[in-house]
């Protein structure tokens, strides 16, 4: 958008509006001609304006801002572009360097509604608060993913990684090398405020469930709707989004759901069996059964009585709890990370604690996530 052009024969960047070159300089997304009739004329530059500002970490100028929120701009974006040109922009902008700073830009530009038309489905008086949560949650999420990153727990310092497709059951890399699970985390994130929503309405209507004569469409959630028909996604992707959200409240539900603190820790730190031959002292029973337990820097081993194993009401929890686990895991398979994370940031989004925030494109390297206590057995 900034008009420069490179002549071959001179062998030099030309600057025909005088401004181009500037506003690199300064980080600055602008139009060479006036703004409101530069995205008339074409009206997905004001998402690509939103992509470009996502991936270089740009301000957009404020003409362009002005311009952007004008109403005729929403319009034209919804008649004019075909949905599969809007979802491609949209994907884009989640792929770049601040997926956070772009769905800002589009919350504060008035062209969520627009992208996420949700108000056949859902009041439009309720379309901003989604849009504000939904913002919020992706926002937690990508700095709490950003946190590991640079102190990185122990489910994310494995000594070798796989390269392989979101979609495989077998191997599995870190979510922190992961670009496409990133990806679709990004979507779940901000899209599960609007699934919520979207449930809590549906229970209170209490209203049968679809015929099978209505076809699989009308079976499909709002979320599916949303990925598939107005974005135009692929559906493994839309698929995945839903995977991710279900795994998420039933990860929540696990951490939430009353088993002792002991069982959880017997699951997390690991339990395994051995047998006599794998013993020094050959007066001990033919197996033993334990966990492994990490004190400062050494790795201790706790012992469980393999006879009276089965009556330990917290072995038995341990057990209940590892089972209900390896459900959700089976589920959500290859994305569980990402739904660990989703349900993680979930709760800290609910505790409403605040980052200031100077711009609408922000780097998150420097800052610092607050971490809640309750939170340190799941810590991803």
């Amino acid at each position: 958008m900034k008009a420069l052009f490179y002549n071959i024969n001179k062998r030099q960047v030309e600057d025909l509006t005088g401004r181009g070159v500037d506003d690199l300089k300064k980080g600055i997304i602008s139009t060479p001609l006036h703004p409101l009739t530069t995205l008339l004329d074409d009206p997905l530059r004001v998402l690509r304006s939103i992509r470009f500002a996502a991936r270089l970490r740009f301000n957009m100028d404020e003409s362009l801002r002005k311009a952007a929120k004008d109403e005729s701009v929403r319009e034209a974006l919804a008649v004019k572009v075909s949905r599969e040109r809007v979802g491609g922009e949209v994907d884009l902008m989640l792929c770049s360097a601040d997926p956070v700073g772009a769905m800002r830009l589009l919350v504060n530009l008035d062209l969520a509604g627009t992208v996420f038309p949700i108000d056949k489905h859902i009041a439009s008086k309720d379309g901003n608060s989604i849009y504000d949560q939904g913002l919020q949650l992706l926002s937690t999420t990508h700095d709490y993913l950003c946190d590991c990153k640079l102190s990185p727990p122990i489910w994310c310092q494995m000594k070798s990684s796989f390269s392989v497709s979101v979609y495989d059951d077998v191997h599995e890399i870190m979510l922190k090398d992961d670009e496409e699970s990133r990806r679709i985390l990004w979507y779940s994130a901000f899209l599960k405020p609007v699934r919520d929503h979207f449930l809590r309405i549906e229970s209170t209507k209490g209203e049968p469930p679809p015929s099978r004569r209505q076809g699989k469409k009308a079976h499909r959630s709002l979320v599916m709707k949303l990925m598939l028909d107005e974005l135009k996604r692929p559906s493994r992707d839309a698929e995945g989004v839903e995977r991710i959200m279900k795994a998420a409240d039933d990860i929540t539900n696990l951490i939430n759901s009353g088993s002792s603190a002991a069982a959880k820790s017997i699951l997390v730190n690991g339990i395994f069996i051995k047998a006599k031959d794998s013993l020094k002292d050959s007066d001990v029973n033919k197996i033993y059964c334990g966990m492994q337990k990490l004190t400062g820097e050494v790795l201790e081993e706790v012992l469980v009585d393999p006879i009276n194993m089965m009556d330990d009401e917290v072995w038995r929890d341990a057990m209940e709890y590892r089972l209900q686990c390896s459900q959700v895991l089976r589920q959500v398979k290859s994305l569980w990370r990402a739904a660990l994370i989703l349900s993680l940031s979930e709760q800290l989004a609910a505790l409403n604690f605040d980052f200031t925030i100077e711009e609408d494109v922000v780097s998150t390297i420097n800052k610092k996530l607050f971490r809640c206590p309750s939170f340190t057995l799941f810590s991803p």
